[in-house]
């Protein structure tokens, strides 16, 4: 499926600053601020409202599961060592490192702007278990995404253990959001882990299987990229699109199957913007996969704006 990229290469790439790699963070981060500013409750000027064209510019979904990606991605191009328990030990502290500090400052600042008296609530999301056992702190409900994150850094210990095939686990993971999709009676947050574990392992594969090329020549229509994503999340075309063949689920969780319209455009992306080459028959389609996802967009722009 993928063609083989050396392991030297990509221990090298570990100390390299990626600028464009950074550009995407940059990207995505300000698609969740705009729109968790401007999308929902607009606390700091709730007089102030976009105009129409900018307030079709919230990408925050989106941008949740490209930070996905990077995860995946930046977690593969710095663990390319064999696995071993003193490994495993180094990479659990490493994680612990960058993320514990910074994630509990963010809670107590979250308490002191809307303070809560559950002690379990704020202990459960102390320990990432939002989600899982409670709710998210209502001050700072992004946190939601973590508890995501900590799921997929555990299960990449298995992957790097055991080193599975990736397309296997990818099909599972779409067998299980596909259940969780069509049975709404299923429990919708384990579907949810598997549709979002969609991305982070994409991201994986393309840190450890796939080429990269080093070329500075040639132009993208990045922007363009960006808007098509953008777009595609505002329109909720995967949703719309199931909704239309008649599955519909109004109990999905916050990331599940509708999602998987955004992966395309995500991997057209993140192949230009990280320069890793695909084959031309995985490059073929998926610019396939985004021309009818286009045509959507534009079509429910004209009917929105005409």
């Amino acid at each position: 499926m993928y063609s083989s990229i050396h392991s030297e290469s990509s221990s090298k790439a570990r100390y390299t600053f990626d600028w464009n790699l950074e550009g995407l963070r940059g990207f995505a981060a300000l698609a969740v601020g705009y729109s968790h500013v401007f999308g929902f409750n607009n606390f700091l000027d709730p007089s102030y409202q976009p105009s129409a064209y900018l307030k079709n510019l919230w990408a925050g979904h989106a941008a949740v599961l490209i930070f996905f990606m990077l995860s995946g991605y930046l977690i593969g191009l710095t663990n390319t060592a064999k696995f071993s328990l003193q490994n495993a030990k180094l990479y659990l502290i490493r994680r612990g490192i960058r993320l514990i500090p910074i994630y509990w400052f963010a809670i107590c600042f979250s308490i002191v702007v809307l303070p809560t008296k559950s002690l379990i609530n704020i202990l459960g999301n102390l320990l990432f278990l939002q989600n899982l056992l409670v709710s998210p702190l209502q001050g700072n409900t992004i946190i939601w995404t973590l508890n995501y994150e900590i799921v997929y850094y555990l299960l990449f210990l298995l992957i790097w253990c055991f080193k599975p095939k990736l397309a296997p686990l990818l099909l599972g993971c779409l067998i299980i959001s596909s259940i969780g999709w069509l049975i709404p009676q299923t429990p919708q947050l384990w579907s949810s882990y598997a549709a979002g574990w969609i991305f982070w392992l994409i991201g994986l594969g393309f840190a450890w299987k796939v080429q990269c090329i080093q070329t500075n020549s040639q132009k993208i229509p990045l922007f363009s990229y960006l808007l098509l994503l953008t777009a595609t999340n505002f329109f909720s075309t995967g949703k719309v699109f199931l909704n239309s063949l008649g599955f519909s689920n109004p109990s999905a969780a916050i990331v599940n199957l509708s999602d998987l319209a955004l992966l395309p455009i995500c991997v057209l992306i993140f192949a230009e913007v990280t320069h890793r080459q695909l084959r031309y028959l995985i490059m073929a389609t998926v610019n396939l996969l985004c021309y009818p996802v286009n045509e959507y967009c534009s079509l429910n722009a004209y009917r929105s704006f005409v």
